[in-house]
């Protein structure tokens, strides 16, 4: 599969139903948030989605992603397809988003790293090189023996972009990666994936 470009979509378009009035008592009505996207990305390039918010940049990720299906068209990720193979997708792709919450608010930053790459099948010593060397380039290596939940949102987000970069993913989604961080935080982390 490594002729296949990293990621592919044809047509593809996703359509949320909405509810309708409660006053008029109307039908669910649809809303547009993709359509007839056509889109190839090869391998080894770093490729950046802009636009507006609402434009449809985080459903095409999620999609992506396997986390959404798609309405119409197709849509494959290192060769497999998103929607008939999403289990040959997921071991090959990781995924990092602003704001989220992820790790367990009890577990300190290196248990939390640790169970993950048990997720993904990592052996254990694999995982904590890999976590070590990550922590570092994050500024987050003082901090890896700090629970989760004592973490303030930016160091916390830095412990997010380790967990989507620990699998060595063959594809990655960054969908808003530096939200909640400090302005150096947010060079440091660009200046790596660099």
């Amino acid at each position: 599969m490594l002729d296949q470009p990293a990621i592919k979509t044809e047509n593809l378009g996703r359509v949320y139903k909405t509810r309708g009035s409660r006053r008029r008592k109307s039908s669910p009505e649809e809303r547009v948030a993709l359509l007839d996207v056509n889109l190839e990305v090869p391998r080894g390039e770093f490729f950046g989605l802009l636009g507006p918010n609402g434009a449809g940049k985080t459903t095409l990720i999620k999609i992506l992603v396997t986390l959404l299906a798609p309405s119409t068209g197709g849509a494959s990720v290192a060769g497999h397809d998103v929607a008939t193979h999403p289990h040959l997708v997921r071991p090959l792709i990781n995924m990092v988003s602003g704001g989220e919450s992820s790790g367990y608010g009890l577990l300190t930053v290196r248990e939390n790293l640790w169970m993950f790459g048990q997720f993904y099948g990592i052996d254990s010593k694999t995982t904590y090189k890999r976590m070590d060397e990550l922590l570092d380039v994050v500024g987050l290596k003082d901090r890896a023996n700090t629970k989760v939940s004592d973490l303030a949102t930016g160091l916390r987000q830095r412990m997010n972009i380790v967990r989507g970069f620990l699998t060595d993913p063959e594809v990655i989604f960054l969908d808003e990666p530096t939200l909640g961080l400090d302005v150096g935080a947010s060079r440091d982390v660009q200046r790596a994936a660099a």
